[in-house]
C-alpha cells in the first residue's frame, strides 16, 4: 500500500470533527493563524513591564556557554 499525503481538514469537515474530537476543537480555534499572516508583537509587554529582549547573538553566546 502507497503512502498517502496529508490532506488539510478545513470547512465543514473540521467543523463537524471538532465537536467530538478534542484535539480538533482545538485545531479549529487556532486555524485562523494559518488563514491569514500571524504577527506577534511584545511592544505592549515591553512597555508595561519595562523589558527588553536579549539580542539574538547574546542570547546565542549565553545557551552555547551554558552547554
Amino acid at each position: 500500500m502507497a503512502a498517502r499525503s496529508p490532506m488539510a481538514l478545513t470547512g465543514l469537515p473540521l467543523t463537524v470533527l471538532a465537536r467530538v474530537i478534542p484535539i480538533v476543537r482545538e485545531m479549529a480555534e487556532i486555524q485562523y493563524q494559518a488563514n491569514a499572516p500571524f504577527v506577534i508583537d511584545g511592544a505592549k509587554f515591553a512597555a508595561g513591564f519595562d523589558f527588553a529582549p536579549t539580542p539574538h547573538r547574546e542570547a546565542i553566546q549565553q545557551t552555547l556557554a551554558a552547554l
